[in-house]
């Protein structure tokens, strides 16, 4: 072979090889069929596409907002647990997209229909990471799933803003890009920051005496939050004493107990259709909330609601905090007007102007928005 050969021979190679570069690279760069490995927050090695474009979340409620806010739209969701959808729709994320046009039938509860999930032809499922019957099925259909946890389901941490940053880095080791993660962890820190300097002065005194109601049961009894929960870490942080404390997780207790404990400040966590006006007006059937302080002094409240039920983790938990703080020390934050603090945190998340009767819905929630679907 002539040398004039050869280098035709090696220039054809390196434009092959060239060819089969760019190919491979341009097919990955459009949703093709790369995939990597993720460790999920259950400690499972998770293979997944490169780039999802059809992702199904099934019973981990909380990841709808989540999901949403991360990638700024809804275009690659191709269905979503309508608990999630139903608090995403009363807040800034149902302004901004068409949410009611995801499918959502294929999941009931945290109850997954196979034949229903399968025809979305989801080429990834979001699901409750300790759930193994769900991840069981996922396999089987050879479907790509990743599995998300909170402190309710399986997770060790009681603190809300640490299970969202678990969340945000999950989402970028699938997506391969931090999304909008930065802006939102800073201000989280910024708002804890806040609420700590002028919390860690408050003796151990005069932190008010709190009870945080997950449920009123139809038997009589209330479902309240003890320690190893979500309330652990909001009442430390925001500077208050559970009430509830020598019980673990989720208990229910009656009225005698309530009174022995006699609570200066309520908060429904998730209020099972009833509002702060019920027990201080004291209408519930079977229940005598009168002698009890809070009711007295009409320190009832439910947790803030934007984009989902902030007692679980969300995107609002720096508000959360702050209203949080404001309620059961208003003379420390006096200065703190927490409507503009809402009004300002959608728009700095969201890019959103809020009106005043939204923000209103935000940190004092109406019914439909302070129950779980």
């Amino acid at each position: 072979m002539s040398r004039n050969q050869i280098i035709a021979v090696a220039v054809v190679l390196i434009v092959a090889v060239a060819g089969i570069c760019i190919f491979a690279f341009r097919d990955q760069g459009n949703g093709g069929t790369g995939t990597h490995e993720v460790t999920d927050m259950q400690g499972n090695v998770c293979i997944v596409p490169d780039n999802p474009s059809r992702v199904a979340i099934t019973s981990q409620t909380p990841m709808v907002p989540v999901y949403i806010y991360y990638k700024a739209g809804i275009d690659t969701l191709a269905g979503a647990n309508s608990g999630g959808l139903a608090y995403a729709k009363n807040g800034v994320l149902g302004q901004l997209y068409n949410l009611s046009s995801i499918p959502t039938d294929f999941v009931s509860g945290s109850t997954v229909n196979e034949d229903s999930l399968l025809a979305l032809n989801p080429d990834l499922v979001i699901y409750t990471g300790n759930r193994t019957d769900e991840h069981t099925m996922l396999e089987k259909d050879n479907l790509a799933n990743v599995g998300f946890n909170t402190a309710m389901t399986g997770g060790n941490s009681t603190d809300p803003f640490e299970t969202i940053e678990c969340w945000l880095k999950l989402m970028k080791d699938i997506f391969k890009n931090d999304g909008p993660t930065k802006k939102l962890v800073d201000y989280n820190n910024s708002a804890k920051a806040l609420v700590k300097e002028k919390i860690d002065t408050v003796a151990d005194a005069d932190k008010p005496k709190v009870m945080i109601i997950f449920a009123i049961n139809a038997n009589g009894t209330v479902k309240v939050a003890g320690s190893g929960h979500y309330s652990e870490y909001w009442l430390n942080a925001a500077g208050a004493k559970n009430v509830a404390a020598s019980l673990t997780g989720l208990q229910d207790v009656n009225m005698d107990q309530i009174l022995a404990w006699n609570p200066e400040y309520i908060f429904f966590a998730n209020s099972s259709g009833k509002m702060p006006a019920d027990i201080i007006e004291n209408k519930i059937d079977g229940q005598n909330w009168a002698s009890v302080k809070a009711a007295q002094d009409s320190h009832v409240y439910v947790f803030p609601s934007e984009t989902y039920f902030s007692y679980a983790p969300s995107l609002e938990a720096g508000v959360t905090l702050q209203f949080l703080a404001k309620v059961l020390h208003p003379d420390l934050f006096e200065s703190l007007d927490i409507e503009n603090v809402a009004k300002k945190w959608i728009k700095d998340m969201f890019g959103y102007d809020a009106s005043d009767e939204m923000v209103s819905k935000f940190i004092y929630p109406d019914p439909t928005s302070a129950v779980i679907h």
